[in-house]
């Protein structure tokens, strides 16, 4: 996923998203923000396994809003 499309959601700290990851697992999850330009990254609550934890934006496959 690019970082264009990402910017374009204009997403908000406590959003509920679905992330499919580089190997094409669905993750329900709350946007947290803490959005990092330098490495491209944000932060995220994992509803699957309950931990908070931070992804590259450009091995996303899939990133929207539910």
């Amino acid at each position: 996923m690019s970082l264009y499309v990402f910017n374009e959601l204009k997403l908000k700290a406590g959003e509920m998203i679905y992330i499919m990851n580089e190997k094409g697992e669905g993750i329900s999850a709350i946007y947290e923000n803490e959005y990092n330009s330098s490495n491209g990254t944000f932060r995220f609550s994992n509803h699957s396994n309950g931990q908070t934890e931070m992804i590259e934006i450009d091995k996303l496959q899939l990133l929207k809003r539910y």
